[in-house]
């Protein structure tokens, strides 16, 4: 009976995973989407308004002060992309972590035991800590869904590690 309760209890963790993992990939694939137009039509846009912009400032058609507008356009764009970018990779990261977390070692694991650890006055358990992730997983801490919106709100590296944080603190 105990071994049908386990099975059946790793069964409903991998699924809940596949989930919660499906809903990470579509975010990432979201926001990859938003950063390719970024990447080509904003700048070639701001390249393509600085030389108009500045032609007609030379001219004087416009006054001067437009031209400092440029700048803060493309600084807007470079801003705009580094929060895509930073977005994309927690995600990927956070998405790494609980798959590690479901097979007990990795890359993402180690360095999320690392910072935790560093960053605290007190030594996590590595047994505790996986085991909070993947409990925290089947539960869909890391994975809600917002049923007005029929969408998934998942979890960044660094809010699960502050998730983490604060449940097991001692």
């Amino acid at each position: 009976m105990k071994t049908i309760v386990l099975i059946l209890s790793a069964f409903l963790s991998l699924s809940a995973f596949a989930d919660c993992g499906a809903a990470y990939s579509n975010q990432i694939k979201n926001i990859e989407g938003r950063m390719n137009p970024p990447r080509t039509t904003v700048i070639s846009n701001i390249i393509a308004e600085g030389a108009v912009v500045g032609t007609l400032a030379i001219v004087g058609t416009i006054p001067v002060t437009a031209v400092v507008a440029l700048p803060a356009a493309a600084l807007g764009a470079g801003a705009y992309y580094g929060y895509l970018v930073a977005q994309r990779d927690g995600l990927r990261n956070g998405m790494h972590l609980i798959r590690d977390a479901h097979k007990g070692s990795g890359k993402t694991l180690e360095r999320f035991m690392k910072i935790l650890n560093r960053k605290s006055d007190v030594e996590y358990d590595r047994d505790e800590v996986i085991n909070f992730i993947v409990q925290s997983d089947f539960d869909n801490t890391f994975c809600e869904l917002n049923e007005i919106k029929d969408t998934y709100k998942v979890l960044t590296f660094r809010k699960i590690l502050h998730h983490a944080k604060k449940e097991l603190a001692i």
